[in-house]
């Protein structure tokens, strides 16, 4: 089969043929970029994160004071960040209550900030929290285990709780949303 092609000479060889051919249809159809539809930025998709206790973490004074911990903090995670093994922890709510069974004195707070960290042992929670005038670092990890231990100091004061603390994740950002609980090492991001 033969394309004639008006303005090539007779002896033209097949590449320069079918080279010009493609040129031309290239120059008749409108440009790709053109379409707007195409030119869509990609959007980076977040992820709505969730740590907290299910239970309150129960937890004894060095005067055998029995304690209890709970708190309810929030964070996000987007997927072009420079570290998607660590997210941030952006707010929530804590509560320590000092000797409950006697009606001790409750401590309602909130959470400034922290971090998530995802590795391949699991992944674990660090914020910062401020109740009764106090400022508090908690650390524990996800572990939906009771004798899991989460460690609340207040800079001179290191006060171990037991309880289970739930990492959660619901995906955003164009699309359905989705949520996936973790209790041990499980990606965030």
């Amino acid at each position: 089969m033969s394309i004639k092609v008006p303005y090539m000479r007779k002896n033209t060889p097949t590449f320069l043929t079918i080279s010009a051919i493609a040129i031309a249809l290239l120059l008749s159809s409108p440009p790709l970029l053109s379409n707007p539809l195409l030119l869509q930025p990609v959007q980076a998709q977040t992820t709505s994160l969730s740590f907290r206790t299910p239970t309150p973490a129960n937890g004894m004074t060095p005067t055998q004071q029995v304690d209890t911990l709970t708190f309810d903090a929030q964070g996000t995670a987007s997927s072009d960040s420079q570290s998607p093994n660590i997210a941030n922890i952006t707010n929530g709510t804590i509560q320590l209550q000092l000797d409950p069974s006697s009606n001790g004195r409750m401590y309602n707070g909130t959470i400034i900030n922290g971090t998530f960290t995802n590795s391949s042992r699991g992944g674990d929670i660090s914020f910062t929290a401020q109740a009764g005038n106090e400022n508090y670092l908690v650390t524990t990890p996800c572990t939906s285990s009771d004798s899991n231990s989460i460690i609340l100091t207040n800079g001179t004061l290191d006060q171990y709780f037991l309880g289970a603390v739930e990492c959660s994740s619901s995906q955003g950002g164009g699309g359905n949303a989705t949520t996936n609980t973790t209790t041990q090492s499980s990606s965030m991001t």
